[in-house]
């Protein structure tokens, strides 16, 4: 699956010097890093110049360096105030592309990915069909091919586990680090899925009321795939679930099937929460929404159980 980091000019050029892309240290961008594997695509938004550079492919798969402030993104306060970005991939540069493409040009394509696509995120999954189309603007933009990359001066790494209780975040972000985590758990309940994303922004057409890519909507907490290739739009409480949650799954699953229609038409639509009352629960069957109810301390232990 491929991915784009997002990034601001100064440290993208330490990302690609140092052969790194870097999360903060939060539990939020900590679940969107963590769907990331070796050999996936990646491209780098530049977030201030709102253009995409690529081409990357992840040479590791994720993990969380024991002393970030030794480099290579400090100097900063927001550098600090991030941790340094200590959750992190080694990747290399596939297709250096000199020139970046202007999101405006993306968005022309109508391929679903815009400017909003990139609110308060750190990391964003895109399809197959997204990334071949910024390649293909990539080279539109580079009519004289790749160029030769920057000097690679990578860093000595001191990897350690990750711990939950060491990210920032309130207990639905560490809600949905355990919900990864344990991904396989749901598995043997009948949902058997793989994440894509965490905090996927949708966005709506507030004048006609229509999903479209004009103004930011809401964010779907997990974006999956089950193993049918079903889109699974699954939506995370760590208390009692409330009424509101079924138009919002309903929504989120619109979304998906425009912006992903010529991928996939079929949505699943999940819950997992810490209670529900008894007649969400026959409004979830009577809909064919999965929903599952949590045990968990928000820390390091999770398990889960049907509702429906």
């Amino acid at each position: 699956m491929p991915y784009i980091f997002v990034v601001d000019g100064t440290n993208l050029k330490k990302c690609l010097k140092s052969r790194l892309f870097g999360v903060p240290n939060t539990a939020r961008a900590y679940s969107q890093i963590l769907p990331v594997k070796e050999n996936q695509t990646l491209f780098l938004y530049e977030y201030g110049a709102k253009r995409i550079h690529g081409i990357y492919k992840a040479k590791s798969g994720v993990f969380t360096e024991k002393n970030p402030s030794a480099g290579p993104w400090t100097g900063r306060k927001r550098d600090e105030k991030a941790g340094y970005y200590p959750h992190r991939i080694e990747i290399e540069i596939t297709q250096y592309y000199q020139t970046g493409i202007e999101i405006a040009e993306v968005e022309r394509s109508g391929l679903g990915l815009d400017r909003h696509s990139f609110n308060g995120k750190s990391c964003v999954y895109i399809t197959e069909e997204q990334a071949e189309e910024i390649i293909n603007l990539l080279k539109k933009a580079n009519p004289e091919g790749p160029s030769e990359p920057p000097t690679s001066v990578p860093l000595q790494s001191n990897k350690k586990p990750v711990a939950l209780a060491d990210l920032s975040g309130e207990k639905e972000e560490k809600l949905q680090v355990l919900v990864q985590q344990n991904i396989k758990k749901l598995g043997k309940l009948g949902l058997e899925m793989e994440v894509l994303d965490s905090y996927f922004n949708i966005t709506e057409c507030m004048s006609c009321k229509t999903m479209c890519t004009l103004d930011y909507a809401g964010q779907i907490d997990i974006l999956g795939m089950d193993v049918s290739k079903k889109f699974v739009v699954l939506e995370l409480k760590a208390g009692e679930a409330k009424k509101a949650i079924v138009r919002q799954l309903e929504k989120y699953a619109s979304v998906v099937r425009k912006t992903f229609a010529q991928e996939n038409a079929d949505v699943v639509r999940a819950i997992i929460c810490g209670s529900s009352s008894r007649e969400l629960v026959e409004c979830f069957r009577q809909r064919r929404i999965m929903a599952f109810k949590h045990d968990t301390d928000f820390e390091s232990y999770i398990d889960f159980e049907p509702l429906v």
